[in-house]
């Protein structure tokens, strides 16, 4: 297993602006996927970013051109073809991480526990950092560090 600070994870909502060029977020989540691509930076892509990817990107309550789950799936293997980016998937520490993780900061949200489990998943690999366009979701884990594009 890698373990470097120097890796960022892109979380669920570049991935999803990244699929429609009409979106306000786009030039920005494309332009980070092109860093990845040219080596300037090291991308990583959790496994949770592809079910909640599925997730969203299918859904017409959540996207305005909602993709096929065939279209969805093809995109995400895109990912798994493309070298550049690091897959990882949770470890035999995320569990721990998540709980400590948990006492440790007050949940106000049940859907907040998806990105506590998601920091958890990166932290087991020893990244610290996140690509975010959601910065509220992460702001008081002082546990990553959060990028904004």
């Amino acid at each position: 297993m890698q373990t470097s600070n120097n890796l960022i994870l892109f979380d669920t909502n570049i991935i999803i602006y990244n699929q429609d060029a009409s979106c306000k977020q786009f030039e920005k989540s494309a332009a980070w996927h092109q860093k990845v691509i040219n080596g300037e930076i090291k991308g990583v892509i959790a496994s949770q970013n592809f079910v909640e990817f599925i997730s969203v990107i299918t859904n017409p309550k959540k996207i305005v051109k909602p993709l096929s789950q065939e279209k969805a799936s093809l995109e995400i293997e895109k990912y798994f073809s493309c070298q550049a980016f690091k897959h990882i998937y949770p470890t035999e520490k995320t569990f721990s991480i998540f709980l400590n993780l948990s006492k440790k900061y007050q949940i106000k949200n049940s859907l907040q526990f998806f990105d506590l489990y998601l920091v958890s998943t990166i932290l087991s690999w020893g990244i610290k950092k996140i690509l975010t366009f959601n910065t509220e979701d992460f702001k008081k884990l002082e546990e990553i560090e959060i990028v904004k594009p």
